[in-house]
């Protein structure tokens, strides 16, 4: 809400992305739009140059499944664009980061979110991170989104 100068869900996510620095779990990412806000970018490469055992996988729409692959003259192009994103993720080579792309004949993927797994596990949600934003500039900065960080002490949960 960044129009009344409301910014608590940035400030919180930029610390979530601080702490994974101390951990060797594994981090999942999800947005159709994959389009990170540059100061996510920032924290996320810092956190695997550190050499740190942790495990980041974004999960996007292929370009087929973009809600704008099928739009107009100009809007057909934006699928491109996000592939340019995730092949300046990728650019840096590092083993620790995954790509996986959503195909499906006839759908679009929508689907935004993030996950954290307890350290040296990958199948113990730490935390969901659920809600509207796509994790972009855009989404933080000129649009009005809602977060929910959902963190559970109970096993069963």
């Amino acid at each position: 809400m960044d129009v009344v100068n409301y910014r608590e869900d940035e400030e919180i996510f930029r610390e979530v992305l601080r702490e994974l620095a101390n951990g060797t779990g594994q981090f999942n990412l999800a947005s159709g739009y994959l389009n990170l806000q540059k100061e996510y970018m920032n924290e996320l490469f810092a956190t695997l140059a550190k050499d740190s055992e942790l495990k980041v996988n974004f999960l996007t729409a292929s370009p087929k499944a973009n809600g704008f692959y099928r739009a107009g003259m100009v809007k057909k192009h934006i699928p491109g664009v996000y592939r340019v994103n995730e092949e300046k993720l990728l650019s840096h080579h590092n083993p620790n980061l995954k790509m996986f792309e959503y195909a499906q004949e006839g759908w679009t993927f929508h689907a935004k979110g993030a996950w954290a797994y307890d350290q040296g596990t990958t199948d113990k949600v730490a935390m969901s991170v659920v809600g509207s934003s796509n994790f972009s500039y855009r989404s933080n900065r000129r649009d009005t989104e809602c977060q929910f960080y959902v963190v559970s002490e109970c096993e069963q949960f």
